[in-house]
């Protein structure tokens, strides 16, 4: 074994090296997901100051295309079939829009490194009494960090995301309400428009993502209407996993 020729020396360089391998890589590429991948996350809804609800739900990997696999979602242990998804394998989020796979979100942008930005940009068709809807984020890797969830410690890469939302109100909402005469039984309607007309706001997102699990370990929405109020915040935390082999 040959001894190393200044010693204070030897050993600083010994220690740097050691440090220097337990960095995680300078990029971290796509993860590698296998038929069978499963985890366990806990999910609360608030909307406003009143509404408030929470579950838990069982994500698995049940197939695995070249650009895209096929998640399937049910509430922990429910004995129903789960409701399956298209997914990028880079973690984009999909939808078909006219005939066509379109990202809708991007939370990761492989190969993915501290300080990397990157932004989205979608439209999303009208749906339930609004018009289209335009979504536009800026994303930036800002580090590392040690997330702790009911499923262990994670040393996590965390996403910090910014960006605004708008679209326009112009269905109306119909409102039934059925009272007792001596004739019978009425049902008088009402129509009413809520807030028509242009409406917009911001939306922040955090992720923290974890590759030895394949997966976020912790999620953060938060969306705030056009006067900076935030009516919705949805989080999303790992409670347990088990990757195939």
């Amino acid at each position: 074994m040959g001894k190393c020729p200044a010693g204070a020396a030897c050993i600083l360089a010994t220690v740097l090296t050691a440090v220097a391998s337990a960095q995680p890589a300078s990029e971290i590429q796509p993860p590698q997901f296998k038929l069978g991948d499963t985890w366990v996350f806990d999910r609360s809804v608030q909307r406003g100051t009143v509404g408030y609800n929470e579950g838990r739900w069982q994500l698995s990997i049940d197939r695995i295309d070249d650009d895209s696999v096929l998640l399937g979602t049910k509430p922990e242990g429910s004995p129903n079939a789960p409701q399956e998804q298209l997914r990028g394998r880079d973690l984009r989020y999909l939808r078909n829009v006219d005939g066509q796979q379109t990202t809708t979100g991007r939370p990761v942008a492989f190969p993915l490194a501290v300080g990397r930005t990157w932004t989205t940009d979608f439209t999303d068709p009208p749906e339930n009494g609004r018009g289209p809807a335009h979504w536009r984020l800026s994303y930036r890797a800002t580090g590392w960090n040690e997330v702790v969830t009911p499923a262990g410690r994670f040393h996590a890469i965390h996403i910090e995301a910014k960006g605004q939302w708008s679209s326009t109100n112009t269905a109306t909402t119909t409102i039934a309400a059925t009272t007792s005469t001596p004739e019978g039984s009425t049902t008088v309607v009402r129509q009413k428009t809520p807030d028509p007309g242009p409406t917009s706001g911001v939306s922040l997102r955090s992720y923290d993502y974890a590759p030895e699990v394949r997966e976020f370990v912790k999620t953060v929405y938060d969306d705030y209407n056009g006067e900076n109020v935030r009516t919705r915040r949805t989080v999303q935390t790992l409670v347990s996993f088990k990757l195939a082999a």
